[in-house]
C-alpha cells in the first residue's frame, strides 16, 4: 500500500514541480474576438492592466514574414469588448484580410516605451492563433485554429461542454484515482 501511496505522490509532486518551471506563452490568457461591420475587433478579458503594449499579428503560412504592429498603452486605449480594437488597415498598416488565412495575434508589453515611461507593466502577453472564413454571403468568420485545422467556435465550445458534463475535470477524475489506491 505504500508503495502505490509513494508513486502517486512522486508523479503528483512531478507533476507540480515541471509545471513550476514551464511558463505558458499566453500566461494572461487569450486575445477574445467579436465581429463589428464584418471586421474582427480584439479585445482582452482582463481589467487592471497597467503599462504599454504592442500587438503583433502576421500571417502563419505566408511567405513574408512581415507583422502588423499596433502600439499603445492600456492608459491610452485599453482594448475591451465594448472598445475593441479593429482590425483593419487604419489600426494596422498594410494588412489585408484574406479568406481561409491563419493568423497569429499577440499582445505583449513594449519594453522600450515602458522603459521610457518608467512604468513596470502587470502583465506577460496574451494570444490567440485564428482562422478567417468567408462564408456565403462573403461575411467573415471567426474560427480557432487546432492541430493544423480551422475549426468553428461553436463546435469546440459544444464538444467541451458535452466533455465536462459526461467525464467530469480531470482534477476530480485524478482525485477518484488516488482514492480507489488508497482504499
Amino acid at each position: 500500500m505504500y508503495i502505490k501511496l509513494f508513486s502517486a505522490l512522486s508523479i503528483l509532486l512531478f507533476t507540480f514541480n515541471c509545471n513550476a518551471f514551464s511558463k505558458a506563452p499566453n500566461a494572461d490568457g487569450v486575445v477574445s474576438i467579436r465581429m463589428i461591420d464584418n471586421n474582427p475587433c480584439l479585445y482582452i478579458e482582463k481589467t487592471g492592466l497597467i503599462g504599454a503594449y504592442f500587438i503583433d499579428i502576421s500571417q502563419v503560412f505566408s511567405e513574408s514574414m512581415d507583422s502588423m504592429l499596433y502600439e499603445a498603452t492600456f492608459e491610452e486605449n485599453y482594448p475591451t469588448k465594448e472598445k475593441c480594437i479593429m482590425l483593419n488597415s487604419s489600426n494596422f498598416p498594410n494588412l489585408k484580410l484574406e479568406d481561409r488565412q491563419v493568423y497569429a495575434i499577440r499582445l505583449r508589453p513594449d519594453p522600450n516605451k515602458n522603459e521610457q515611461l518608467r512604468i513596470e507593466p502587470n502583465f506577460t502577453g496574451f494570444g490567440d492563433t485564428i482562422c478567417l472564413k468567408k462564408d456565403q454571403n462573403g461575411h467573415f468568420r471567426v474560427q480557432d485554429y487546432i492541430r493544423g485545422e480551422c475549426v468553428d467556435r461553436v463546435a469546440i465550445q459544444t464538444e467541451q461542454k458535452s466533455l465536462k458534463e459526461n467525464k467530469g475535470s480531470w482534477f476530480d477524475r485524478f482525485i477518484e484515482w488516488l482514492k480507489s489506491l488508497l482504499s
